[in-house]
């Protein structure tokens, strides 16, 4: 008897753990449906505190880290640029830091700022976006990081690849209970900070920069097609108006 009874006290705490684990997964978001589409003015001028780094994209936590640490009140963000199965692992640039405003008439606290500079980080701001591929994925704890890149990032390039758009770089703002994400479709250039296009011209001129077919395989996360050059990045892109293009014709239709 005493025996049977441990049998079922043993499987009651197995349905137990695995009821509690399933649920955690749920609650972190892997049966979220993801659901992507094309916005209009969906952020506004946005004032930002950033760092800018090289490397593999799982290497940025530290600076999420360092931008909270200073500011615990604002939502952070990233700024993913590169292709990584265009762009070799340690060549990968994006940035990372905190929003300092949404509100382009909010004044600015310059002492919030200094605080900011004393650990490295630069001031920028970027402009409304007029049209952008949008998601969001629930944010309730480090489980929700690693299924929102297995869940968003396919959902976003099949999104972007079937309708022949030319989009990025992506952005993702990180929210008490979400995480937004954005990938303009104009004005792309004015959301690549100064020192991502200074190493540009670097990274395509580079064969070292080139990922070998095993990394290009095993890439935590795939992104929408980067800049092909420079050109691209500063000028625009036929490609780019031709999306822009697409999108607001088909708004005004609606």
């Amino acid at each position: 008897m005493e025996e049977e009874n441990l049998v079922f006290y043993f499987i009651f705490l197995v349905l137990c753990l695995i009821a509690t684990v399933g649920g955690y997964f749920v609650y972190s978001g892997l049966l979220y449906a993801v659901n992507v589409e094309t916005k209009q003015k969906v952020l506004k001028n946005f004032r930002v505190a950033y760092k800018f780094a090289r490397g593999p994209y799982k290497e940025c936590g530290h600076l999420f880290t360092e931008a909270h640490s200073v500011a615990p009140n604002l939502k952070t963000f990233a700024i993913y640029y590169d292709n990584p199965q265009q762009v070799a692992p340690h060549s990968l640039r994006y940035c990372v830091g905190s929003v300092l405003s949404d509100d382009p008439q909010a004044p600015k606290n310059e002492e919030l700022m200094k605080d900011f500079e004393k650990y490295g980080f630069k001031e920028v701001t970027f402009p409304e976006m007029e049209y952008a591929v949008c998601t969001t994925f629930p944010f309730n704890g480090t489980l929700s990081l690693f299924l929102a890149t297995i869940k968003v990032y396919p959902k976003l390039t099949e999104y972007i690849t079937e309708r022949d758009l030319t989009a990025h770089p992506v952005i993702e703002i990180y929210e008490p209970n979400q995480i937004k994400y954005f990938v303009p479709l104009s004005r792309q250039e004015e959301f690549y900070v100064p020192e991502a296009l200074e190493v540009e011209e670097e990274i395509l001129n580079s064969e070292s920069d080139i990922p070998s077919e095993k990394e290009a395989e095993g890439v935590d996360q795939v992104l929408p097609r980067a800049p092909s050059s420079k050109e691209e990045v500063e000028n625009g892109s036929e490609n780019s108006e031709s999306s822009y293009e697409k999108v607001s014709e088909a708004f005004d239709e609606e």
